[in-house]
Formats: C-alpha cells, sequence, structure tokens
C-alpha cells in the first residue's frame, strides 16, 4: 500500500512550516470502467505508478496480471468496475506575505510528514 499524506497532515505540516490560515479539503471521486485495461491505460496516462518501499523491481508476469484482474471482478457493481480517488488541496498564506494579496507556491515535497 501506498503511503498517502492524510489531508490533517497536509494543514498540520503546512501550520509547522509557519504558514497561516491554512484551509485543507479533499474530494472523493469514483470512476467506472468497463474493464480493468481501461483503468489500467487510465493510471498509465497519469504517470501513476507503484511507490511502495521493497516492492519487487522487476516486470509483472502474465499470471499476476490476471490474478490481479480476476481479484479487482469482485468489486464489480452493476456491470463496472469503480475506481475510487482522492483529490487533497488546499491554501495558506506565507508567512512573508501575510498582509499581502499575493500567491506562494510550495512543491509537496517541501511539506513534509509528522514522524509517526
Amino acid at each position: 500500500m501506498s503511503g498517502f499524506p492524510d489531508m490533517h497532515d497536509v494543514g498540520d505540516a503546512l501550520v509547522r512550516a509557519r504558514f497561516g490560515d491554512p484551509v485543507i479539503d479533499v474530494d472523493r471521486m469514483t470512476l467506472t470502467y468497463d474493464r480493468v485495461a481501461g483503468l489500467m491505460h487510465d493510471l498509465k496516462i497519469l504517470g501513476a505508478h507503484n511507490v511502495t518501499h521493497g516492492r519487487p523491481r522487476g516486470l509483472t508476469g502474465k499470471g499476476r496480471l490476471q490474478a490481479m484482474e480476476s481479484a479487482y471482478e469482485k468489486f464489480r457493481l452493476g456491470g463496472s468496475l469503480p475506481a475510487s480517488y482522492e483529490v487533497v488541496y488546499g491554501h495558506a498564506w506565507a508567512p512573508e506575505q501575510r498582509q499581502e494579496a499575493g500567491v506562494t507556491s510550495v512543491p509537496i515535497d517541501r511539506i513534509g510528514r509528522a514522524s509517526a
């Protein structure tokens, strides 16, 4: 399982980084597919890939791919396969621009995570 930060962790990280008045929100969405291949195609176009620490680095064999497709079929509802995701977004005031109407962008990898 990939370790994505919780939306609350993003807000907490902004506060620790001295950003002011953070507002974080999340949208949960579900797309549906007729076949697993359609989902996999969309994921590839998005650039999504497995970043799980310690995962095997070799190519996935045909048998493993078929097993995944078979397991995914158990989630089929009303003829469609669901794929759910969350989009976390927010904004906060940068310390040096707190009183100004400006926008500051910070790459997500600079925000960091709380220690578990």
